[in-house]
C-alpha cells in the first residue's frame, strides 16, 4: 500500500475517522466535503482493507488525534480567500479543469501573482455568500469583490453591466451538454434535441430575468421560489422571470430542483444529487423526466417545437 507522500491515504483515514470513530454517516461527509458518496465509501474501504498494516493504524490514529471537524477546511479556505479579496486589485479565478481556485493579486509593474489556491466548493460558496461581480468568462473565469472601493483595477471591466451576481463556475461540462453525448442501451440519445432544447429554453428565461443572486441564494427552498418569495426581487425581465416561475410551478418540487440546478445554475449532477439526498445516479433520470415534462408544457404554451432556440 501506498505510504508517505499519497494525499488520498491521508484523505482516506479522515473520511474512516469520521464514519467509524466519530459516527458520520456516508451522506453527511459526502454533503459537507463535496465528495460522491461512493468515493467516500471507497476511500474509507481502502483503509478497512488495510486495518492490520501498523503505518496505517499509526495514520488511523494521528488522524483521529487531531482536531478534524467535518467541513472545518472548506470554512478555513474560505475565511482567508475573502480576507484577501477585500484588499483592492485582487480576484478569484475558477477554470473547469483546474481543481482548485484561485486567489490572485496585481503588483504595481502590471503582474499577477498567486496569493492563495482553495478548492472548488469553498469558490462556490465565495460566489453564492460575496456576490462577486464577473471580470471574465470563458474557460477560465475572473470575478471582484462587489464593493468598489475593493476592486479599483477592475472596475472597468466587470462584464455584469446591471451589477448582476456572477453566475456560480461550471464544474466542468454542463449537465444537459455531458447528457446530450450519452447514449442508452440501444444507442440512442439519452436526451433529445428537443428535450435539450427545452432546458435551454428554461435557462434562457432564466438569464433575462436576472435573478440569479436571489435564486442562488435561495435554491435549497425551491418551494419559496415557486410560492413567489422572489418576485419583488428580481431586476431583469419580469415576463422572463413569469415564464420562468411557471414552468417551474408545473414542473413541481423535487422535479423542479433539478431542472434549476442542472438546467440554469449548471450544476453537476453529483453535487445535485448530494444536496437532494438522492441516491448516486439518480440525477440523471430525474432530469429527463423533468425535460419531458418541461417539453410538454412549452408545447401547450407555443405548439409543436415549444417556443425552442436554435
Amino acid at each position: 500500500m501506498a505510504r508517505g507522500g499519497d494525499a488520498k491515504l491521508g484523505q482516506a483515514a479522515q473520511f474512516y475517522v469520521w464514519n467509524h470513530i466519530q459516527g458520520k454517516s456516508l451522506r453527511e461527509i459526502a454533503q459537507k466535503t463535496g465528495c460522491h458518496a461512493t468515493t467516500v465509501m471507497r476511500h474509507i474501504q481502502r483503509i478497512c482493507d488495510h486495518r492490520d498494516d501498523p503505518d496505517v493504524r499509526a495514520l488511523i490514529e494521528t488522524t483521529a488525534g487531531r482536531p478534524g471537524t467535518l467541513g472545518a477546511g472548506v470554512t478555513d479556505e474560505f475565511n482567508r480567500a475573502a480576507k484577501l479579496l477585500k484588499q483592492a486589485d485582487t480576484l478569484l479565478v475558477v477554470a473547469a479543469d483546474m481543481d482548485r481556485a484561485l486567489i490572485i493579486g496585481k503588483t504595481e509593474d502590471g503582474n499577477f501573482h498567486q496569493l492563495d489556491a482553495i478548492s472548488q466548493d469553498a469558490a462556490h460558496i465565495l460566489l453564492v455568500r460575496l456576490h462577486l461581480k464577473s471580470v471574465s468568462r470563458g474557460r477560465v473565469s475572473r470575478y471582484c469583490h462587489p464593493n468598489p472601493t475593493h476592486r479599483a483595477k477592475w472596475r472597468d471591466q466587470i462584464v455584469d453591466v446591471n451589477e448582476q451576481t456572477a453566475v456560480l463556475p461550471v464544474r466542468g461540462e454542463a449537465p444537459l451538454k455531458i447528457l446530450a453525448r450519452r447514449r442508452d442501451g440501444q444507442g440512442d440519445a439519452f436526451l433529445s434535441r428537443d428535450l435539450v432544447q427545452a432546458g435551454l429554453r428554461l435557462s434562457e428565461d432564466f438569464i433575462l430575468s436576472a435573478a440569479s443572486s436571489c435564486v442562488q441564494d435561495t435554491i435549497n427552498n425551491v418551494a419559496a421560489i415557486l410560492d413567489g418569495a422572489l418576485d419583488s426581487q428580481v431586476t431583469g425581465d419580469i415576463a422572463a422571470w413569469g415564464r420562468f416561475i411557471a414552468a417551474l410551478r408545473d414542473l413541481g418540487p423535487g422535479l423542479a430542483d433539478i431542472a434549476l440546478r442542472s438546467c440554469c445554475l449548471n450544476e453537476g449532477l453529483e453535487r445535485s444529487e448530494a444536496a437532494l439526498g438522492w441516491s448516486a445516479r439518480s440525477g440523471k433520470v430525474v432530469l429527463r423526466i423533468a425535460l419531458v415534462r418541461l417539453k410538454r408544457h412549452y408545447d401547450a404554451l407555443y405548439g409543436a417545437g415549444g417556443g425552442q432556440i436554435e
